[in-house]
Order: C-alpha cells, then structure tokens, then sequence
C-alpha cells in the first residue's frame, strides 16, 4: 500500500513540474480572433452588445451581472459566472456602433486581458469581429490553456472555468481530473482528463435524468408522500 502511495505522490510531483517547467516556457500573451455574420442591422447587434444588464441573456457563462460605479468615466460591473465566480469588468473604449472594447479589471487574477468588438455593415446585415488580446500569467493556466483546450476568442473566462463551462463540469472537477489523469497515467492521463470527465458528466447526467422520469422514482416519491400523510392523520 505504501509503494503505491509513493508512487502516486511522485507522479503529482513530477506531473507539476513538468507542468510549470513547459508553462514557463510559453508566451505569456495571446491574441485569436473570431468572425461572424448576421441579418441584423450593426445598430441592432450593437445594442445588445452594448447592454450590460442584458449579457446574462446571450451569454451561457454569465449568470448575472451587478451595475458598480463608474472608473475614470468608464462603465465598471462584476460578472458573475454559472458557477458562482466572479469577474469584475471594465468598458475601456465605446465608439457606437462600430468599435467596443472591454477588460478584466482586476490585476490580482492569474489571467487578464481585452476583447474587441468590431461591428461593420455587410450585405443587408452585418459582421461581428471579436479579438482577444489575452494574458495568462500563471504558468500552470499557460500550459492548459495550450495544450488542454487551446486559445479562443468565443469565451470571456480562461481555465480551468473556461473548460468547466464549455462542457457543463465544476472547475473543481475540472482540476481533480487533471490530477487523478496525471496520477494515474502520466502526460497521456492529463491529455485524455478533461474528455474522459466529459463523457463520465454526460453518463451520469443521462442516467439521472432516465431515473427521475422512471416509475422507480416517482412510485417511490408517490409512497413517501402517502406514508407522510398518514401519519399527520
């Protein structure tokens, strides 16, 4: 038993060093860029952009948003995650409705940055450019976001929350997998972590579901609310 303590010890130490050793060695900042074509009109598109309060409504990561007092003339609010994290922001430049920039505004995070948005009338309906000029100064952040899930330009938040929201896990699991892949299986574990907790999510989701629509469940909830009634009675 204690051998396989030890060997298991020894591969998390050995997986983080390598995983900071790789990550020290990446760029600190990235830049991606993504394009996208609508029907509606760049005033349209940018009025929901623009829209604070309304980002929890075309944002799947965002579940809410609190209004904080201005900075310097610019808009300030805190963004709170799915999952309960979170992020205050900062509106740098608005030149309506073309040009929108926004920004991380907290210095104490392992990861910042800014994204751009560049609305441009194209054929009856309009084009959206989103730029991301990000910064992850953490060299274990680094070496996720490269190797684990790469950089995108579609999400406001880098990992391990970036992961977790795009395939429905915890953060928390997200790192768990990490560990117990890099434990168990090395470099290969750590790659295949992130899917393999993906798939098992979906399993387990699946077969909750299919229990909570099956007569099993409802018999048994129908039973407990008869056998509560009795004895009130």
């Amino acid at each position: 038993m204690m051998k396989w303590v030890l060997i298991v010890v020894g591969s998390l130490i050995a997986l983080g060093v390598v995983v900071v050793a790789v990550g020290a060695l990446l760029p600190q900042g990235h830049v991606a860029s993504r394009t996208a074509r609508f029907k509606q009109s760049p005033d349209v598109l940018w009025q929901t952009i623009a829209d604070i309060a309304a980002s929890p409504s075309w944002r799947p990561d965002v579940k809410s948003v609190e209004r904080l007092p201005d900075r310097n003339g610019h808009e300030m609010w805190r963004e709170v995650g799915k999952y309960g994290q979170p992020m205050p922001m900062e509106t740098i430049e608005s030149i309506a409705p073309r040009r929108l920039v926004r920004r991380i505004a907290d210095p104490k995070l392992p990861f910042g940055g800014t994204w751009t948005f560049e609305i441009a009338p194209a054929n009856g309906g309009s084009t959206v450019t989103i730029t991301e000029n990000g910064e992850v100064y953490n060299p274990v952040f680094r070496f996720i976001s490269r190797f684990i899930i790469g950089q995108t330009a579609e999400s406001y938040v880098l990992t391990p929350r970036l992961v977790g929201g795009r395939i429905g896990l915890h953060p928390v699991w997200i790192i768990f997998a990490l560990l117990a892949g890099g434990a168990l299986f090395g470099f290969t574990g750590v790659l295949l972590a992130v899917p393999a907790a993906a798939i098992i999510g979906v399993l387990i989701r699946f077969g909750l579901s299919r229990y909570l629509e099956s007569p099993l469940y409802k018999g048994g909830k129908a039973k407990t609310k008869k056998t509560r009634a009795r004895k009130k009675k």
